[in-house]
């Protein structure tokens, strides 16, 4: 059990199946041998790391994206991971300032991108119901994303929440 394993993981915390889960299908193995920090933000390397990972880690040969990116390194446990997401087009770098920004916090935008490519890479119909606008109504998201987040929203992936009666 992963409440056993990890100090910050309780059998009342909300996230603890979901710990378990990844843990036991070897996505996610913690950030030590007995921490998980669930309460860390999350990163934008650590995304693609668990896409890849998902995928069952398939061999990588051609680090030439990868390598054409100003802020990656040679020795990183991210490496294998990034390098897959680009080739395949999960993940794309910063074409203006030819970064990825593996250390930033992902963001919704991010990370609905993220799996948005990832189900393409899958297969899977991401054909949207509706208008991308129909479907975001007011919300502001950048044009590089307005495509994916309005998928996550149509699919579930991505959910509001009201705060003081309030949608946000």
């Amino acid at each position: 059990s992963v409440t056993e394993i990890f100090s910050d993981v309780k059998d009342t915390d909300w996230f603890a199946d979901e710990v378990q889960y990844v843990y036991d299908k070897g996505i996610m193995t913690g950030v030590s041998d007995t921490t998980f920090e669930p309460e860390t933000a999350v990163t934008r390397a650590t995304i693609v790391q668990t896409l890849y990972k998902l995928e069952g880690k398939p061999g990588v040969s051609d680090f030439t994206k990868y390598d054409s990116l100003d802020d990656t390194l040679d020795s990183i446990w991210w490496r294998n991971g990034l390098a897959w997401a680009l080739n395949e087009g999960v993940a794309k770098g910063d074409s203006k300032n030819n970064v990825f920004n593996p250390d930033n916090e992902v963001t919704r935008e991010d990370l609905a991108t993220f799996i948005y490519r990832y189900a393409q890479y899958k297969g899977v119909d991401v054909e949207l119901e509706g208008t991308v606008e129909g479907i975001l109504g007011d919300t502001f998201v950048n044009d590089w994303a307005r495509t994916a987040f309005a998928w996550a929203i149509e699919t579930g992936l991505i959910k509001g929440k009201t705060i003081n009666g309030v949608s946000e």
